[in-house]
């Protein structure tokens, strides 16, 4: 009878995620310069994974990346029940980051610890300026012209 005696040193394991999160965009809701929402949501972080980030990209070009204009919530996001999160962007057209009447790209995106995911690419068209005049009456009017009055207040 033999008997085999064996010693191996402890084994440390390093799990590599190698799967990106997959990510859903939702349609834009453009109500007026007041509100605009955006959405996106983790359907599937991967390998057990959580997602620290979840957000939207913005770009006048198509295939926005997080190198654009992003808005984005930090967290825990994903896992098997996946995560659904929306923003109102109306700030970045009233404080100019976004232009009036243009049409812009957008995707939802997430990151997990192998990097980004990005969802499908959706677009909207931010709405005209709301324009207000003021007219005010007429003065120095004569038989071939007269003066108009008024002001532009706001646009």
């Amino acid at each position: 009878m033999f008997t085999f005696w064996s010693y191996s040193p402890p084994i440390s394991l390093t799990i590599t995620y190698t799967a990106l999160p997959e990510v859903s965009t939702f349609p834009a809701y453009v109500e007026d310069e007041n509100y605009i929402e955006v959405a996106a949501r983790v359907d599937d972080a991967h390998d057990d994974a959580y997602c620290d980030k979840i957000g939207v990209c913005i770009s006048l070009s198509h295939n926005p990346t997080i190198s654009d204009i992003t808005v984005e919530k930090w967290g825990n996001y994903g896992g098997t029940e996946g995560s659904f999160e929306y923003w109102d962007i109306s700030y970045l057209l009233l404080s100019g980051v976004l232009k009036y009447d243009t049409t812009y790209y957008f995707k939802g995106y997430a990151h997990n610890p192998t990097g980004y995911g990005y969802g499908e690419e959706r677009q909207f068209t931010t709405p005209p300026p709301v324009i207000e005049v003021t007219t005010n009456a007429a003065t120095d009017i004569d038989y071939e012209w007269a003066m108009g009055n008024g002001e532009i207040t706001s646009g």
